[in-house]
């Protein structure tokens, strides 16, 4: 990336966070540069999108900054919740993975949905702040498992498989025909603060091997937030 580039960049990115609850336009962003060519600009937004700092705000808003940059600016600024820097990695998951996502906490008793990330035409999740009531949950699992929670709730050997592998698919949750699928984020990695758990819902029955698969990206993601966390 030229410095000419990267000082664009920077100046997108100083628009937009002038702009949190509008967004900005297209052509508004052009005039910010004068006679800077269409394309350029779009190179440009391109790149930070890619990279997370820039995304479309829907609902006529243009763009707006993304969940990397929002959760660079709490890091910064010393007031980032556990939930909000975990924004960035919900997406991620949501976006490399191909179905909707959430991160839950422990609350009492229960768990509390704190993030979610949802896909097109795909599964929706309740409002931030709701409770599941199932105890079949894999995310409400999860937690039970690694905060000394009830674990009532957890099939035969179900628990070991869990504890062992950090990793729990189930099939016909809290829902019938419903696949989730989660992983526990610890503070630093294994090992470190248990704080929630991370995975997906889907109304698809998937085959053995893109369970394999999609635990395998749940568990990464996971351990990659957990890092992040305690960087």
């Amino acid at each position: 990336v030229s410095l000419l580039g990267l000082r664009r960049g920077l100046r997108v990115l100083e628009l937009l966070a002038g702009t949190v609850d509008t967004g900005l336009g297209f052509g508004r962003l052009r005039e910010e540069f004068g006679d800077l060519a269409p394309s350029t600009v779009s190179r440009v937004l391109k790149v930070l999108m890619d990279e997370g700092y820039v995304e479309p705000g829907g609902f006529g808003r243009g763009y707006v900054l993304g969940a990397r940059a929002r959760d660079f600016a709490l890091r910064v600024s010393g007031h980032a919740s556990t939930a909000q820097r975990m924004e960035v990695h919900v997406e991620r998951l949501a976006l490399e993975s191909g179905h909707s996502a959430a991160y839950f906490e422990l609350a009492g008793a229960g768990v509390v949905l704190r993030v979610k990330s949802e896909r097109p035409d795909a599964f929706h999740y309740a409002g931030v702040g709701s409770s599941p009531a199932g105890p079949r949950h894999c995310m409400k699992l999860v937690c039970m498992a690694f905060a000394g929670g009830d674990t009532g709730g957890f099939r035969e050997g179900e628990l070991d498989i869990l504890r062992g592998s950090g990793v729990l698919a189930n099939e016909d949750d809290d829902q019938p025909g419903l696949t989730r699928i989660a992983s526990p984020v610890f503070i630093g990695g294994a090992g470190g603060k248990f704080v929630g758990a991370l995975g997906i819902s889907s109304f698809r029955r998937f085959s053995a091997e893109e369970l394999k698969k999609l635990s395998f990206t749940v568990k990464e993601i996971a351990a990659s937030a957990g890092e992040a966390l305690g960087a």
